[in-house]
């Protein structure tokens, strides 16, 4: 019927959405430095030529970062924009104003 197939297509947005966000909370934690840090810490032990080697190879996990994140935000921003309303047709169908009277 419609209503699974509504149900149905709401939870698989749900459940990208919900995919998406928690890779970019990932990323943001992984571009703060003190938490990298204290990762790779854990990872590799706190020996000076571990330290060293991870300096040198930070600055392109930097950037790598920062460009997932940057396509991270365009995709959102795109999708919003190109589909805005399938978007507001998907978080209305499970959102009715209706069931609250």
């Amino acid at each position: 019927t419609s209503d699974e197939l509504t149900n149905r297509s709401t939870k698989l947005f749900e459940h990208s959405f919900r995919d998406l966000t928690n890779n970019k909370e990932i990323l943001e934690q992984l571009a703060n430095k003190e938490k990298r840090d204290k990762l790779w810490d854990i990872y590799l032990g706190t020996s000076g030529d571990v330290h060293d080697r991870i300096i040198r190879a930070d600055t392109a996990r930097i950037r790598n970062i920062e460009k997932q994140l940057a396509t991270f935000d365009e995709s959102c921003r795109d999708d919003f924009i190109y589909f805005p309303r399938r978007n507001l047709e998907e978080w209305s169908s499970d959102t009715s104003l209706t069931r609250l009277n």
